[in-house]
């Protein structure tokens, strides 16, 4: 019997390995490392250069500590870069994250639709009259009509501003005082 030829469908493949290992390519450095460290270098020459003798070493060995740390120092498995650029993100922007949910585009829910029907023609009748449209009741008018929508708003709002002002309320000293733990809203 003659031996069992295997099928082009079936042939071998070499799979990549080790595809999470940047390459080395100065040396022993990845590329990204070999920048950062040409860059620290070259701004410790600057210094060199244009500061007195004391100044440049005081302000250099951190400055060095700190370049020679950025490409090869990692925290919990990041390098120290993503760290730091996360870091930096954290403490620019809000903390207060809310998410609420839209309509798909192009379609209305058929309440509001009728709404913005209604108030359409509310405002046309209005404009006839010459009266201007408001948009909230005035302060002291009988008009105390709430929509569904404005009813969510007013309860997302005054849940929002409960959330932020409750640990102010709770009256805790520091997050590392007292019982040792840190005040959070729930």
């Amino acid at each position: 019997m003659a031996a069992a030829t295997i099928p082009d469908i079936m042939k071998e493949f070499q799979v990549p390995q080790f595809i999470t290992v940047e390459d080395r390519i100065v040396g022993p450095f990845t590329l990204r490392q070999f920048f950062f460290l040409l860059g620290g270098a070259s701004i410790l020459l600057v210094g060199w250069f244009l500061l007195p003798l004391i100044v440049f070493f005081l302000l250099a060995l951190p400055a060095a500590a700190g370049v020679g740390a950025l490409p090869f120092a990692k925290v919990q498995g990041l390098p120290l870069t993503t760290v730091l650029s996360s870091a930096m993100n954290y403490y620019t922007r809000p903390r207060l994250y809310v998410w609420r949910a839209l309509p798909p585009k192009g379609t209305e829910p058929k309440e509001s639709a009728a709404a913005a029907k209604e108030l359409e023609q509310e405002n046309q009748l209005r404009r006839m009259a010459g009266q201007q449209l408001a948009a909230a009741p005035k302060p002291g008018s009988t008009d105390t009509t709430l929509t569904e929508k404005r009813l969510q708003d007013l309860a997302w709002s005054l849940d929002i501003k409960e959330t932020v002002e409750r640990p102010l309320r709770q009256g805790t000293a520091s997050p590392t005082g007292g019982s040792g733990e840190a005040s959070r809203p729930s």
